[in-house]
């Protein structure tokens, strides 16, 4: 299958018809640990696939840090070596579910050089809100860092170059070689393998337009079919219910989804598999506000053939919604 750029994450941002955006990729919708282009997390050092080794004993050398968890850190230069192992020493202690190897996490963090405590990013500066993004697309040191930490912890992490960005450092802000320390509030966690929610739904029965048949099981890639006349219309309909947490405008979701043109079937698209669920910090427009978590919903943007446009649709499987924090 093929990515989601162009139905997917464009349609969940839109304010007019479904059909009407343009412009916007998947990402543009995506967070990461470090959104600034000169020292962005999700940038790798190294391609290979060793794992690296953590010490998660708070016992290393860890630069001094003040400040309470949801409070901005100030971080103290560290000295000495570090050492090759990612340190990682808990500051304040929750008690929420345990983050996994795969999750997609909110946070809030700030990062300094190690070498003279210069913060090169923080989303605690003014202006600045939590952020999400999946452990898969990060640094090493956030990935294996963050792994097996808990909702509402504090925690410090001592990254050594290997597994932040290496000799090539990152833009004006990381030099080569800098060993790192970040200050990490995890506020939440999600399995996106995880499809309980989905599968807990409760079908609806609404009437789907006519000219549109959806098949397949909740907590699976649906079937979109087309008959031999489109809808016209916009429209959405829940085809089955969640039970989770509503969508709102600050709100994380993850989600998959699957679209299609109609009359072409080659242009199907889908996140479900290779590409895996994608996550979107929710503003206003976004179409989904006011389902909730484990909702199925049909999107359809109706055709204009004057304009050339043909009808879409795509179904979105709303895996998880993360609350604003």
């Amino acid at each position: 299958m093929k990515k989601l750029p162009a139905i997917g994450a464009i349609l969940l941002t839109c304010t007019l018809a479904l059909g009407a955006c343009s412009g916007q990729s998947k990402d543009s919708q995506s967070a990461s640990p470090s959104p600034s282009a000169s020292a962005s997390a999700t940038q790798s050092a190294s391609s290979s696939e060793e794992t690296p080794q953590v010490d998660r004993s708070g016992q290393g050398n860890f630069p001094e840090v003040s400040g309470d968890f949801g409070e901005k850190p100030e971080i103290k230069a560290g000295s000495g070596s570090v050492g090759d192992a990612i340190l990682v020493k808990t500051l304040h202690k929750g008690d929420g579910a345990s983050v996994g190897l795969d999750d997609i996490v909110q946070v809030n963090y700030a990062g300094a050089l190690f070498s003279d405590a210069k913060v090169f990013d923080s989303s605690f500066q003014d202006g600045r809100t939590p952020i999400a993004f999946s452990l898969n697309q990060v640094i090493k040191g956030w990935k294996y860092g963050l792994a097996d930490a808990h909702v509402g912890d504090r925690v410090e992490l001592v990254i050594p170059s290997k597994w932040g960005y290496g000799a090539q450092g990152s833009g004006s802000s990381i030099p080569a070689n800098a060993d790192l320390v970040f200050v990490v509030d995890i506020l939440g966690t999600v399995n996106p393998n995880d499809t309980s929610q989905l599968t807990s739904a409760t079908p609806t029965g609404n009437e789907l337009p006519a000219g549109i048949t959806v098949s397949g099981d909740l907590g699976s890639q649906p079937t979109i079919t087309w008959g031999q006349s489109a809808p016209t219309e916009t429209s959405k309909v829940v085809i089955a219910e969640g039970h989770g947490d509503k969508v709102a405008v600050g709100s994380t979701i993850l989600y998959q989804g699957v679209g299609t043109v109609f009359g072409n079937d080659a242009q199907t698209q889908s996140t479900w598999g290779q590409q895996g669920a994608q996550v979107v910090s929710v503003k206003d427009g976004n179409q989904l506000i006011g389902f909730t978590a484990g909702s199925r919903v049909l999107l359809v943007a109706g055709g204009n053939q004057a304009q050339g446009q043909s009808p879409q649709a795509i179904v979105v499987d709303i895996l998880a919604v993360i609350p604003e924090k």
